[in-house]
């Protein structure tokens, strides 16, 4: 099956994340999916975990790939919780995989403890972290006072060629080894 199976990041809707890395990939049928109150999937107001979430995505899977879905292996990739999602169904179906790839995720996301706060003391615990009210004396930013600094951009602003060839390499993945 050519069907890789991409997960959001939380916050984020599947096919803003996703969608550019689609495009380069057309010939590929990619199965994306939402978090529940995101993108096109209703909200809900049941508590749930990774594991359901794991196994609600590999039940969308099958129905939108149909027969073929649990016969061959797929690749699936995810970023934030949709990674973390994808380590659960690694664990849970490990057949079910040619490759996975899992960015800026991990087994675990903070504390029950923290959660229980709400994603607002998080937020303003981040916007201090990423945009800096005063940047740094002799900075190109403080040649801009009112504008805030972004530590981020630093990471994330690469050349285009680099963005565009990322994609491209991903069609010939060699996963038999």
């Amino acid at each position: 099956m050519d069907s890789p199976v991409v997960g959001p990041s939380l916050g984020t809707r599947v096919d803003r994340l996703w969608g550019t890395v689609a495009a380069e990939l057309g010939e590929l049928h990619i199965v994306g999916w939402d978090l529940p109150g995101h993108g096109l999937s209703p909200a809900t107001s049941a508590d749930f975990g990774l594991g359901d979430l794991a196994s609600a995505v590999l039940a969308a899977v099958d129905s939108a790939v149909g027969a073929d879905a649990a016969a061959t292996p797929y690749l699936y990739a995810g970023d934030s919780v949709g990674g973390a999602v994808g380590l659960q169904l690694l664990l849970d179906h490990p057949a079910r995989f040619r490759a996975a790839a899992a960015f800026c995720s991990g087994a675990r996301f903070g504390t029950p403890q923290a959660w229980a706060t709400g994603p607002h003391s998080y937020g303003r615990r981040a916007w201090r972290r990423w945009w800096h009210p005063r940047p740094a004396a002799g900075s190109a930013a403080a040649s801009r006072p009112n504008r805030p600094t972004s530590r981020a951009r630093r990471w994330t602003t690469w050349p285009r060629s680099t963005r565009r060839a990322t994609p491209s390499s991903a069609r010939h993945w060699d996963t038999s080894t």
